[in-house]
C-alpha cells in the first residue's frame, strides 16, 4: 500500500522540513567542535576530497609503476593467460580490495550510528600502510606494491565512510554544492599525485609528495574525527535503536536502489578496460578524466543551483536518466575511437557520465538517509559496497574477454553490446522510483514517518489477529515495536508503569517469544494483507 493512504500527509514544505529535523538532530550529535556553519561544511568536504582522492590516487600510480607484462613470463603470446598483465591484476587488486572494505564498513555501520571512533584508530594504519607502498614502488618491490596496494584499499573505506556520512549529515540545504565541489577537488588531489609520478617514473620527488600528501590527510582526518568521536554516545545509542527498528522495514524495497547501482558500477569497470592497449600517454588519460570531472561538476551545479529549488529524489534520477544514459551512451559508441588520435573524445565523454553518476548516486542516498531517518553511514557503506561490486564483474568480463582474444573491433562491439544492454536493463527495466515511492513512502506531499507507522500498525495488527492479543496489547505492541521505553508508553496511555509492563509479558506469551529481539523478528517475517 502506498504511504498516500495511510501515512501524515504533509505539503512539500512540510515534508522538506520534517527531513531538515532528522539531518539536523542527526548533525547536532555528530557535530565537531571549531567552525560553525559554511566553514565547518567546507573544511570536512576540502578533507573528503583530499582523502578521496588520495585513496584514487593508488590505482592510477600503480597502472604507471607496474609494467605491462603478462602475469607469466613464459606465456605464449597467443595463449589465453597472455592476455592477463601485472597491471591488470594491480586494477583488480585495488577494485576488490575496495569492495571488501566498504563491505566491512557496512558491517560495522550497522552496529554503530557512525564510525568515527573506529575510522580514528584505523587513521595510524593508513598512514603506515600507504607509506609502504610509496617505497615499495620506489625500489620497485612487486610483491610489497600489490600487498600493501590491496591492504591500503580494505583499511580506507572507514575513513571514507564516516567523512562522507559527515557531510551527508552536515551539509544540510549545502549538500549539492559540497558533493560537486569534493568531487571536482578529489580528481585534482588524484591528478597532481598522479602527474608527480611521471618525469622520473618514482622518483625522491613523487615520494616526498605521497609522503606529505599522506601526512597532511591522516593529521587532518585524525583531528576532525577525535572531535567526532567524543559526540554524545547515549544520544547515537538511542538513534541507533530508532534506525534499527526502521531499517528492516524501509529495507524491503533496497533490493532495486542497490540493483541499479550494481548495474551502473558493472558498467563502469567494463568501460575502464577499453583503454587498454591503446598506446596513448598517461598524461593524456589523466587530463581527460580531469577535464571531464570538472565537466560533471560544473552541468550538476547548474542542474541543481539553489535558485531551482530544493532537489528531490524525484529529481535526481530523472537527471541521472536525462543526462548520464546518453552521455555514456555516447562514449561506448566512441569508443572505437581509443586506437586513434582522437581518443580524448570517448575517454572524457565516459569520464563525464561516471562523475555525474556519482555525484547523483551519492545526492540520491544521502536524500534517502534525510528522508527515512536512517543512517547515512549505512546507507553509504552499503552502496558503495554495491557499486565496487558491481565493477570487480565488470573488469572480469572484458579481460576474459581480451585475453581470449584479440584486442580488434570484434572485441570492442561485443563489449559495448554488453554495457549497452546492462546500461537499458538499469534505467528502464528496474523500478527504482516506483519501489523508493512505495515501499520507503518518499511520495512528494508524504511524511516517511508517517508511511513507516502505517506499515508497522498493519503489520501489529496482523499479530494481533494470529494471536488474539487485545487492542490495549496491539496498541501497546506498535509501540514498543517503535522503540518506546515502558514508561513513555505508559505516561502517553495514562497507565501505570506496571500494567505496561504487565501487558508486555502477556504479548510476549501470546506471541510465544522471549525478548525484543525476538519481537522485531515476528514483526519484520509477518506479511500484512492489503
Amino acid at each position: 500500500m502506498s504511504g498516500r493512504q495511510g501515512g501524515k500527509r504533509l505539503g512539500t514544505q512540510g515534508a522538506e522540513g520534517a527531513a531538515a529535523t532528522v539531518v539536523e538532530s542527526r548533525a547536532d550529535a555528530a557535530a565537531p567542535a571549531g567552525p560553525s556553519g559554511t566553514g565547518r561544511v567546507a573544511l570536512l568536504a576540502g578533507l573528503f576530497a583530499l582523502c578521496w582522492g588520495w585513496w584514487s590516487s593508488f590505482h592510477d600510480v600503480s597502472a604507471l609503476s607496474v609494467p605491462p607484462f603478462p602475469l607469466l613470463a613464459q606465456a605464449d603470446p597467443a595463449s589465453f593467460t597472455a592476455g592477463f598483465t601485472m597491471r591488470d591484476l594491480s586494477c583488480i587488486t585495488d577494485t576488490a580490495g575496495t569492495c571488501i572494505g566498504f563491505l566491512a564498513a557496512w558491517r560495522f555501520s550497522r552496529r554503530r550510528a557512525e564510525g568515527a571512533p573506529f575510522a580514528t584508530a584505523v587513521v595510524p594504519v593508513l598512514a603506515a600502510t600507504s607509506i609502504g607502498y610509496y617505497l615499495c614502488l620506489f625500489r620497485g618491490i612487486m610483491v610489497g606494491i600489490f600487498a600493501f596496494q590491496f591492504l591500503f584499499c580494505v583499511v580506507a573505506p572507514f575513513l571514507l565512510v564516516t567523512l562522507l556520512g559527515l557531510l551527508f549529515s552536515l551539509a544540510r540545504e549545502r549538500l549539492l554544492p559540497c558533493l560537486a565541489a569534493a568531487t571536482l577537488g578529489s580528481a585534482a588531489v588524484k591528478s597532481a599525485l598522479f602527474l608527480a609520478t611521471l618525469p622520473s617514473g618514482f622518483g625522491v620527488g613523487a615520494l616526498a609528495a605521497s609522503v606529505a600528501v599522506t601526512v597532511a590527510a591522516c593529521a587532518l582526518s585524525f583531528l576532525w574525527l577525535r572531535n567526532v568521536a567524543s559526540s554524545n554516545v547515549a544520544a547515537n545509542r538511542e538513534r541507533r535503536s530508532e534506525e534499527g527498528r526502521r531499517a528492516w522495514l524501509l529495507g524491503d524495497g533496497l533490493w532495486t536502489p542497490l540493483l541499479h547501482v550494481a548495474l551502473f558500477g558493472a558498467v563502469f569497470g567494463i568501460i575502464h578496460t577499453f583503454p587498454t592497449g591503446s598506446g596513448h600517454t598517461p598524461e593524456l588519460r589523466t587530463l581527460c578524466h580531469l577535464a571531464g570531472t570538472a565537466i560533471a561538476c560544473l552541468w550538476f551545479a547548474v542542474a541543481f543551483r539553489p535558485s531551482k529549488g530544493t532537489a528531490s529524489l524525484v529529481r535526481i534520477w530523472h537527471f541521472t536518466t536525462k543526462a548520464t544514459f546518453p552521455v555514456i551512451m555516447m562514449g561506448l559508441f566512441l569508443m572505437p575511437l581509443i586506437m586513434t588520435d582522437a581518443y580524448t573524445v570517448p575517454e572524457i565523454l565516459s569520464q563525464v557520465g561516471l562523475a555525474l553518476y556519482t555525484l547523483s548516486l551519492f545526492a540520491a542516498f544521502a536524500l534517502v538517509a534525510r528522508h527515512t531517518g536512517l543512517s547515512p553511514f549505512v546507507i553509504c557503506a552499503l552502496c558503495l559496497f554495491v557499486y565496487y561490486a558491481g565493477q570487480v564483474v565488470g573488469l572480469l568480463g572484458p579481460l576474459l574477454l581480451h585475453g581470449a582474444m584479440p584486442f580488434d573491433s570484434t572485441a570492442f562491439t561485443i563489449v559495448a553490446s554488453g554495457a549497452f544492454l546492462l546500461l537499458v536493463i538499469a534505467m528502464f527495466e528496474i523500478p527504482i522510483m516506483t519501489g523508493m515511492r512505495t515501499y520507503w513512502g518518499l511520495e512528494e506531499k508524504t511524511s516517511p514517518k508517517g508511511h513507516f507507522d502505517d506499515r508497522l500498525r498493519r503489520r501489529c495488527r496482523e499479530i494481533a489477529g494470529d494471536h488474539k492479543l487485545t487492542k490495549r496489547e496491539e496498541e501497546i505492541l506498535f509501540r514498543v515495536l517503535q522503540g518506546q521505553r515502558p514508561s513513555t508508553i505508559a505516561e502517553e496511555l495514562v497507565i501505570s508503569i506496571n500494567t505496561t509492563r504487565t501487558h508486555i509479558q502477556r504479548i510476549y506469551a501470546k506471541t510465544g517469544v522471549h525478548s525484543e529481539s525476538e519481537l522485531l523478528s515476528l514483526a519484520r517475517d509477518a506479511a500484512p494483507k492489503a
